[in-house]
């Protein structure tokens, strides 16, 4: 069976940092794994199998690679130490097209954004996606979020209290009810998200910290805080502190905007990876 699209995502973006670590040092190379996007690996070739190579790389682990993802394996053709070029050497030849123009090289869309690196949440939403509920259960926690939004008490508590037991599956089908104009419901379901602090639900909380309500604030700013994992002072209680709110919400921001661009481009690299596969075995 293929492995699943979003699990796949960590291993490549490992597989492209590997390739430019060891594209700028000396090491004893064994091995050389060449993967369909034109990108090389060094390292040692632990097992191969039909349907995945494994590849120890250095000091940095052992790396797994789909086999739809490769287009050749290189075995003790590259042993030695590699040696930085002399500027006396023939430089290296360049990529010219049809009209005489250097070609500009091609980069992994992982390699355009520099400094930023791939959040434990956002790893954890892709390579763990939450799974949508069916039948009997779809309806009963339906029925639950619907609850959180009555204005009796009693069935706001009995049904927070539901959806807490029930576990994380139940973020996605939250996401409205935390920006809900009803400050008590949003309040109940906020609470749920802070027990599940997943990426999903980072626009719901940067939503949040303008609120009128106070205690929307505060659950707002612990829910980004533990998403991003990055916990600064937000002063949720005065009113008259909206310049140091807002200066949150700003780093919060950027933070989920830096995380989306990475997640955007890791998604297209992966789609290039895939379809790349299929076109090579739909050719044997």
């Amino acid at each position: 069976m293929r492995p699943s699209f979003t699990c796949r995502w960590y291993q490549l973006a490992l597989t492209v940092f590997c390739v430019l670590l060891l594209g700028s040092e000396r090491f004893t190379h064994a091995d050389t794994v060449t993967l369909t996007n034109g990108s090389k690996i060094d390292g040692t070739v632990l097992k191969e199998s039909a349907t995945e190579v494994v590849l120890q790389v250095g000091t940095l682990g052992v790396v797994r690679l789909q086999k739809d993802t490769i287009s050749a394996v290189e075995k003790n053709r590259r042993t030695g130490v590699v040696k930085k070029r002399p500027d006396s050497d023939k430089p290296r030849k360049k990529n010219v097209n049809q009209k005489g123009e250097v070609k500009s090289e091609k980069k992994s869309a992982l390699t355009s954004i520099t400094g930023v690196k791939v959040s434990q949440s956002l790893k954890t939403h892709l390579d763990d996606p939450l799974v949508a509920f069916t039948g009997k259960q779809k309806l009963e926690v339906e029925q639950w979020v619907e609850d959180l939004q009555r204005q009796r008490v009693n069935y706001r508590s009995r049904a927070e209290r539901k959806l807490k037991e029930t576990g994380p599956r139940v973020v996605p089908l939250l996401q409205s009810v935390a920006q809900s104009q009803f400050a008590l419901a949003r309040i109940c379901a906020l609470r749920v998200l802070n027990q599940f602090p997943r990426y999903e639900s980072m626009p719901a909380a940067l939503a949040g910290l303008d609120s009128d309500d106070p205690w929307v604030r505060k659950l707002s700013s612990e829910l980004a805080a533990k998403i991003s994992r990055d916990r600064r002072p937000f002063p949720w209680k005065d009113a008259g502190a909206s310049a140091g709110r807002s200066r949150a919400k700003s780093e919060w921001s950027l933070w989920y905007q830096q995380q989306e661009s990475l997640r955007l481009k890791i998604e297209a690299e992966l789609k290039v990876s895939n379809e790349s596969g299929k076109d090579r075995k739909n050719h044997r």
